[in-house]
């Protein structure tokens, strides 16, 4: 089993963080390394100005790629996903798997998860949540990490 050992702070000073201002990607570079980025199995971080603008991005890069077909966005944001984008926290949270803890996250994860792509909107509000690192090791044990690309998505 291999532990999930970073902090968000020391996770973004340590890896590759993509930092996008506003809500356009302004470079042929930038295009490129995101693409990299959305396609690369594993944890990654992406920095943006908003909510929005980071729903906007993910939404209009994974739609031109067209290679992804079920994505997942793990939020407690109020506002509304495109319709496109499958909300895993409400998922967890109808269906009872928060409530079991370690052990409902990781038959969600078995028995309900069909993404082959997602993203973790970090907001404060999702950062304070004690299953969120269950979340994250639950992804880790199952090898989930080596094969979905798991995008923090940070504001």
């Amino acid at each position: 089993m291999k532990a999930l050992s970073f902090t968000y702070q020391s996770f973004m000073k340590n890896n590759f963080v993509m930092h996008i201002q506003g809500k356009k990607v302004s470079s042929h570079e930038q295009i490129i390394a995101l693409q990299d980025l959305l396609l690369t199995p594993g944890f990654h971080c992406l920095k943006v100005a908003n909510v929005a603008s980071g729903r906007m991005i993910i939404d209009i890069f994974l739609m031109s790629l067209n290679y992804f077909h079920t994505i997942g966005c793990l939020t407690l944001h109020q506002s509304p996903l495109p319709g496109n984008i499958h909300n895993m926290y409400i998922q967890l949270l109808e269906e009872g798997y928060l409530n079991e803890g370690g052990d409902g996250i990781e038959r969600f994860l078995i028995e309900a998860f069909y993404c082959d792509f997602i993203f973790i909107e970090m907001e404060e509000a999702i950062m304070s949540k004690k299953w969120l690192p269950l979340f994250q090791q639950k992804i880790i044990d199952l090898g989930l990490d080596k094969t979905v690309p798991v995008i923090y998505l940070f504001y």
